[in-house]
């Protein structure tokens, strides 16, 4: 809905490991061990693996446990697209997530300690 605003520094989330997501029928939640979060209320798109081409599209509407291939992965790079709606996380063993700002409501909200951005 809204883009990143250039004055947030998406990384932030370098070496950010992922240690719990959390769902419920409106929100997946994802919290790292450096106190950031992420609350998807949107889409976003997990790649298992840099050599795969399998796709997973998970929602709170459509939640899927593979996401659990995240926890403990760590953040090792991050790439802004689509006009600053989309954020790919890279993690060091391979696996890829692509949050997805394409909705006409609220997508994704990024927390760090003291700020809030919704997309």
């Amino acid at each position: 809905m809204y883009p990143i605003p250039d004055d947030f520094d998406v990384n932030c989330f370098i070496g950010a490991k992922l240690y719990e997501f959390c769902m419920n029928a409106n929100q997946i939640r994802l919290k790292f061990n450096t106190g950031l979060q992420i609350v998807v209320e949107g889409r976003m798109i997990l790649r298992l693996s840099a050599n795969s081409d399998d796709l997973l599209t998970i929602s709170p509407q459509s939640p899927s446990l593979d996401i659990h291939s995240l926890v403990e992965a760590e953040v090792i790079s991050l790439h802004l697209s689509q006009h600053r709606m989309n954020l790919r996380f890279n993690f060091a063993d391979g696996q890829m997530l692509d949050l997805i700002g394409d909705d006409p409501y609220e997508c994704y909200r990024l927390q760090s300690n003291d700020r809030e951005v919704i997309v």
